[in-house]
């Protein structure tokens, strides 16, 4: 005891403990060529040491790692000779660990430092040079990350590093051990409150075993690996291999936006996914994710240059389900699909998509089936030109089923729509369209009648249609060449047509006869949105019209319809048939017994037909030909 007291003692006094310092940090210098200073060295009872000012070189004479002060206890002072350091617990704090790769330079300079213990043996035998610590105290410390060969990137870092890591083994230039909760704020300025796993680095590989990542508002349970060459650090982001198995993730947008500025805040993103690749080049395989917001990500997911764009961004995926709608897109990136979306998806409602998708800057590769709540459409497409996407260009092949195109259009006539066919044009807003379509629209509902088999060879440009339409509807058969023009309230007509068969009654044009069929060469030049307000000349040519009385034929007719303030003047020339006109205030369909009510007031025992109120006829007509019944009987 008296014996073990006076080591104690001697051990104790601050000029010895210096020495014996400056031997140990001589002998690490001479043995492994490293350049550690030490400015004081605390021995105290029962082998506790703390060393202060502690500073190491790098090989370019920049600071390495410095800690303001280094406390441990020692093992065994036997071991220390052999080069094998067995501590029990380390605490560092106020340290700084610079890890500079120099231009021109493959490994950085932390690397080079521990390679200096590498007595040359593999990894999975004894190595000459071996550190042990039960645990490692972190406190105020600071990384910095700094690749010279790029010196346009801003350099990584990583502040405030407090906690505590255990079994800590370093032999040879392999390092060992288990992270129970490290805490810091990386150079996004996003806190990590906890991170913990079972760390291992070689010269081959860093493994990330059992990671648990926590901020405030985000947590991820992971476990990752990086597989590599020593030259491949060089190009960390294309050269070095992934694997990560995120078994669960729990990530608010409001850490996501500290990485990409373009990101909204308001939702919160759950997945699970097996990530193989490269920081470059990455498949996220199996991606399943929600949203707070009900979005819903299943598939297989292939990034390409995520981390440098300016080399061309590019997203292959593989979609199983994805389901959005309009405000949350909106809501996830405000500025960039908030300005891109087509303002008609807003009435798209929900959406679902599934199928294959190429995505780059410019151009998006699609070969999707997207259900929304309004209709189905089945696309082959190839889109240029996104960045403005109400007006981008494409060329493909497209089914739409089932598409209420009235509520798109704001027209309260117009029903479902179903067409297939190829497409060639831009736009996606019926003000901005300028497209080339061939195709058979199998359904088109108008006025309460539902059209199909009508097949379409023009193009449509800013709400008009000019082109072919040869229509092949049970009620309907005819050959349609011209204009119809949709861009403003009243829609005009300007076309030539060849009907050969036409069911007035059936389609919902004219409901008077209960048989009211026509047929025959017309030419229309109108405005309007129904017969009670349409403007413009109708001529009939070679035209018969059947109704449950008779058949009418006629050479030529023509009907004119125009309008002076409220007043409607109807014009009818025909030299087989009748000339004349009609005026006054009136609803077409009541036209037959506006004039029998007219005609029959001169007779007392009358009994006039019921019409709408405010209704007023005048009218001048010299008869030709029974065919007046079509219109007045």
């Amino acid at each position: 005891m008296l014996l073990f007291a006076l080591v104690s003692i001697t051990l104790s006094i601050p000029s010895l403990q210096t020495k014996l310092g400056n031997s140990a940090t001589n002998y690490l210098k001479k043995e492994f060529d490293v350049d550690i200073n030490v400015n004081k060295v605390d021995l105290y009872f029962l082998g506790n040491v703390q060393l202060k000012d502690v500073l190491i070189i790098n090989h370019h004479s920049d600071t390495l790692i410095y800690t303001q002060n280094l406390s441990t206890s020692v093992f065994s002072y036997r071991n220390m000779i052999n080069s094998k350091l067995d501590f029990g617990q380390i605490s560092l704090s106020n340290f700084i660990v610079n890890i500079n790769t120099y231009e021109g330079e493959i490994d950085d300079a932390l690397t080079v430092f521990v390679d200096k213990f590498d007595d040359g043996t593999v990894s999975d035998q004894p190595s000459g040079f071996l550190l042990t610590a039960t645990n490692l105290k972190l406190k105020e410390g600071y990384v910095e990350v700094i690749d010279f060969n790029f010196p346009e990137k801003n350099p990584l870092f990583f502040k405030n590093i407090n906690g505590t890591t255990k079994n800590c083994k370093i032999e040879g230039p392999n390092v060992f051990t288990s992270i129970e909760g490290l805490s810091f704020i990386e150079n996004h300025n996003l806190e990590i409150e906890k991170l913990a796993c079972d760390f291992t680095y070689t010269k081959k590989f860093m493994n990330f075993e059992n990671t648990v990542l926590e901020t405030e508002n985000s947590s991820i349970l992971t476990n990752l690996k990086f597989t590599y060459n020593r030259e491949d650090f060089l190009d960390f982001n294309n050269l070095v291999n992934i694997e990560a198995d995120v078994k669960k993730a729990d990530v608010s947008l409001i850490d996501l936006k500290k990485f990409y500025n373009e990101l909204g805040t308001d939702d919160k993103i759950h997945f699970s996914t097996k990530i193989t690749g490269k920081l470059n080049n990455f498949v996220a395989n199996n991606l399943k994710l929600t949203s707070d917001k009900n979005a819903v990500i299943n598939g297989t997911l292939n990034f390409k240059n995520s981390f440098n764009q300016e080399n061309g961004f590019s997203l292959e995926g593989n979609l199983t389900n994805l389901t959005s709608d309009y405000y949350h897109l909106k809501t996830l990136l405000p500025n960039v699909l908030g300005k891109t979306l087509p303002s008609s998806f807003e009435k798209f409602g929900r959406f679902t998509i599934n199928g294959d998708l190429y995505l780059t800057e410019n151009l998006i590769n699609a070969q999707l089936t997207l259900n929304t709540d309004i209709g189905t459409s089945i696309t082959d497409l190839e889109l240029t030109n996104i960045a403005n996407i109400d007006e981008a260009s494409y060329i493909g092949h497209i089914k739409i089923i089932d598409f209420d195109l009235g509520k798109i259009m704001d027209n309260p006539l117009v029903g479902n729509f179903s067409i297939e066919g190829d497409v060639d044009g831009e736009g996606f807003t019926l003000e901005t369209m300028n497209t080339s379509v061939k195709g058979i629209i199998s359904e088109y509902q108008y006025n309460n009648y539902n059209f199909n088999n009508i097949g379409l060879n023009g193009v449509v440009r800013s709400k008009h249609f000019n082109g072919d339409m040869e229509v092949n509807d049970d009620n309907l058969k005819l050959n349609f060449n011209g204009l119809a023009d949709f861009s403003s309230d009243i829609y005009t007509f300007d076309f030539k047509t060849v009907v050969d068969y036409c069911d007035l009654n059936t389609i919902n044009v004219f409901k008077r006869d209960s048989i009211s069929n026509v047929k025959g060469d017309i030419e229309i030049k109108v405005k309007g949105n129904s017969l009670d307000d349409l403007v413009g000349t109708i001529d009939f040519k070679n035209s018969l019209y059947t109704n449950q009385k008779a058949n009418y034929f006629f050479k030529d007719f023509n009907v004119t319809s125009s309008f002076a303030d409220s007043i409607r003047t109807i014009t009818v020339n025909s030299s087989q048939i009748i000339d004349g006109n009609v005026k006054g205030i009136f609803k077409f369909n009541e036209l037959g017994k506006l004039t029998q009510n007219s005609l029959g007031s001169i007779y007392s025992t009358h009994k006039p037909h019921e019409v709408t109120s405010g209704q007023s006829l005048d009218f001048r007509f010299k008869l030709y030909n029974k065919i007046l019944e079509v219109f007045y009987t």
